[in-house]
């Protein structure tokens, strides 16, 4: 399917609006006649000629030729329309020589016209029109054909093909730039494994002294431990002397209050016989003064007791 320009498209749109009712069927002509009318011209049917309302002083060909090229246009479309199968003619009446198709003109100036104009413009006149659904979906599409709306589908595919492909390219780059991240980072990552790996020797090394030094803790521990037991036992015996120790003393402290015992009775039987002793001493001296007078008494003479023997007796009833 052809391509049409904006006048036919206009042409082919009032066509289709119009015969949608029926008693519209004659609408070609109807435009036809309009334009004849309005540039005032005219279409006799069964003649070879359009005539123009003009004076012969007043022709301007160009004008003339203008005229007709229009009509030309509309017809040639017509009938292109019709051969495509995109509308079709339904003859009701014959054909009717004489009638007019435009102004009536009287002393104008005629011109022969191409025999297409005159065909189109007979049919125009006597049959009516019916428009396809094909020529309707034209319109209704904006005169796009199936070829269009394909062009424009793979169009709009090649838009999103692009706009994918322009995607595609940006995530290369974004891969590309991650990819370059990700190589800095693995080299990091390495150098980083590297210096873990160090560190990891380093700690291996002092774990090696740690477990030296706490194998040296736990055999000092375990010789503490010895000791400690050593020491427990050690303590448990001074605990047993000291206990030993305790019994020996209270023991010593039974004998002592029995020897301080003892030893008061022993000095209260010293003081008991030194009590004795000088009581029988104080009797015995008793005894040796009055004898002493006894005997002064019986040789008849008395005597006073001397000086030491009275102090004698005076010492022995001090004591």
């Amino acid at each position: 399917m052809r391509s049409f320009s904006e006048k036919e498209k206009n042409y082919i749109s009032r066509i289709c609006e119009a015969t949608r009712n029926p008693r519209d069927s004659f609408f070609p002509v109807n435009l036809l006649f309009d334009y004849l009318y309005n540039n005032n011209a005219c279409y006799i049917t069964g003649t070879n000629y359009l005539e123009f309302d003009r004076n012969v002083g007043d022709v301007i060909v160009s004008e003339l030729i203008a005229i007709e090229n229009t009509i030309l246009e509309l017809t040639l479309l017509l009938e292109y329309l019709e051969k495509n199968g995109l509308l079709v003619y339904v003859k009701d009446q014959s054909a009717q020589k004489g009638a007019v198709i435009g102004k009536v003109i009287k002393g104008g100036i005629k011109k022969i016209t191409a025999p297409i104009i005159t065909e189109q413009l007979t049919k125009a006149s006597s049959f009516r029109i019916v428009v396809g659904q094909t020529l309707r979906d034209l319109v209704t599409n904006d005169f796009k054909t199936n070829e269009d709306l394909m062009l424009e589908a793979a169009k709009e595919q090649s838009k999103l093909a692009q706009r994918s492909l322009d995607e595609a390219r940006e995530q290369s780059r974004n891969a590309s730039k991650a990819l370059k991240e990700a190589e800095q980072q693995t080299q990091y990552t390495s150098e980083t494994l590297a210096e873990a790996k160090k560190q990891t020797e380093l700690a291996q090394l002092n774990f090696k002294e740690v477990k030296e030094q706490t194998d040296t803790s736990l055999k000092a521990t375990a010789e503490a431990h010895k000791q400690t037991n050593i020491a427990i036992e050690s303590l448990k015996e001074a605990q047993k002397q000291s206990n030993n120790a305790a019994e020996a003393l209270k023991e010593a402290r039974k004998q002592t209050k029995w020897a301080n015992l003892n030893s008061f009775l022993a000095f209260l039987a010293i003081v008991i016989s030194i009590l004795t002793f000088c009581l029988n001493r104080c009797s015995t001296n008793h005894v040796i003064v009055d004898d002493c007078h006894f005997l002064d008494k019986s040789s008849g003479m008395i005597q006073q007791p001397t000086e030491k023997d009275t102090s004698l007796v005076t010492n022995t009833q001090g004591n």
